[in-house]
């Protein structure tokens, strides 16, 4: 299946000085379309994912997941830097069900950042734990495969 998806410029959380917030965000800047999320930190030019999602509304998702306590006080505990949340809308093709792409979409952001060595929390807001692979290489492996590479650690 061939998906598209159009991201956009990352969208600041700004600390609220409410009691019923623990983030603001601009609401007019997200799309109120199909996509996925990445709630990121930026500290200089590391940027580091956090948490992916999926969503129908994505404006709707986001603005929920920020008013979720545990989700909102999990992103402000995370070492220090800037919040942002970036995401991505879905252009879907004829034929294609908007869930099953989000799905796919969904699944493989999360494969990239986690081989790419990085930790998310997932849903229950825990690390999700991961297998550090360590390989020793000949010429062809070397053309297909990293030396070291993570995966999610399995049961």
């Amino acid at each position: 299946m061939e998906i598209k998806a159009i991201w956009k410029p990352p969208v600041k959380l700004i600390k609220s000085n409410s009691d019923s917030a623990i983030f603001n965000i601009n609401l007019n800047k997200l799309l109120p379309e199909p996509g996925c999320y990445v709630f990121i930190k930026k500290y200089g030019d590391k940027i580091t994912p956090l948490y992916i999602g999926q969503a129908l509304n994505l404006r709707s998702r986001i603005k929920s997941q920020l008013e979720n306590v545990k989700i909102a006080r999990r992103i402000e505990k995370s070492e220090k830097g800037i919040k942002l949340v970036m995401y991505c809308k879905v252009e879907l093709k004829k034929g294609q069900q908007i869930k099953k792409v989000l799905n796919i979409l969904e699944k493989n952001l999360i494969r990239n950042v986690i081989s790419n060595g990085f930790e998310l929390f997932n849903k229950q807001l825990t690390i999700i734990k991961l297998d550090e692979l360590e390989f020793k290489q000949n010429s062809y492996s070397r053309r297909l495969f990293p030396n070291r590479m993570a995966s999610i650690k399995s049961k």
